[in-house]
This record gives structure tokens, C-alpha cells and sequence, in this order.
């Protein structure tokens, strides 16, 4: 009989873990975390997570943190005259969410692109974004690591 006990408790107990498992995982649209890739240089490390199915993604996030130092400023003040109108860029496009957040000694940049939402033509228009096939659709996974890779980004396993 106590036996039997134990092996319910060791099932309560897998099933509470796997629960709590699949309700922490961070979710986007529905899309699950497929990728992330990470550049740590001189300042500034920028994350870049995939969200999606299999090795389509359709929500991008970009997390951004960027010394003053960085951009050879000293303070809040100067990094928001070297880069506060950044946001107006992303001002009024379908599928972006943007926010730029100045804090002592560094600023934080978000980008989130939902690509089944955005507009492909404003999202070409904005500079240092290179998007070369109709993301409506998602985007292949695998190009985008190799780019991201050739540019001196690491994959986070």
C-alpha cells in the first residue's frame, strides 16, 4: 500500500512540474520561442527572439541594451538627442510595437514585429531593416540565423 502511495505522489508531483512547464513558457500570438540569437559587443547587447512554428517565425523581438558609452555620450540626456526620435520611425506601422526607455547609465530598446500584421512596403521604408521576401507569411528561420550568424550574432541554446 505504501508503495502505491508513493508512486501517485511521484505522478502528482510530474504532473504538477510538467503544468507549471508548459504555463511558464512565454508565448507570442499563440507562437512559441523557436530562436534567439544574441550580439555582446563594446556596450551594447542586442537579443533577437523568434517566435512560430517549427522554423517559420512570425513574431521578431528585439531587446536592445546599450551603454552610453556606446554611443560616446554620458547621460540620458545626450543618448535622447543622439536617438530619441528613434520611435518615429515606427510611429503609425501596422504589426510594431516600439519603446525606448533611457535609464542611468543606459538606454533599452524593444522592437516587436508581427509579421502576419506589419505592412512589407512601411516596414522596407524604415532604415537597417532588410526584408527581401513577402513576411506576410513568416520568415525562414534558418536564413535568418545565417544572416544574424555572419553578423556576429551567437545562437542561445
Amino acid at each position: 500500500m505504501k508503495s502505491n502511495n508513493k508512486v501517485v505522489f511521484c505522478l502528482i508531483i510530474a504532473a504538477v512540474l510538467l503544468i507549471s512547464t508548459a504555463c511558464s513558457e512565454e508565448k507570442i500570438d499563440g507562437y512559441s520561442k523557436i530562436k534567439s540569437f544574441v550580439l555582446d559587443e563594446k556596450g551594447t547587447k542586442i537579443t533577437m527572439d523568434y517566435y512560430g512554428i517549427d522554423d517559420t517565425a512570425y513574431v521578431q523581438v528585439s531587446n536592445s541594451v546599450i551603454m552610453y558609452s556606446a554611443l560616446r555620450v554620458t547621460n540620458a540626456e545626450g543618448a535622447e538627442n543622439l536617438v530619441g526620435n528613434m520611435g518615429a520611425l515606427f510611429e503609425g506601422l501596422s504589426g510594431v510595437e516600439y519603446n525606448l526607455d533611457f535609464k542611468e547609465d543606459f538606454l533599452t530598446e524593444k522592437i516587436v514585429i508581427h509579421y502576419k500584421e506589419g505592412d512589407v512596403n512601411q516596414l522596407m521604408a524604415i532604415p537597417d531593416v532588410h526584408i527581401e521576401q513577402d513576411v506576410t507569411n513568416g520568415i525562414n528561420i534558418e536564413d535568418v540565423g545565417t544572416t544574424l550568424k555572419a553578423n556576429g550574432y551567437k545562437e542561445v541554446k
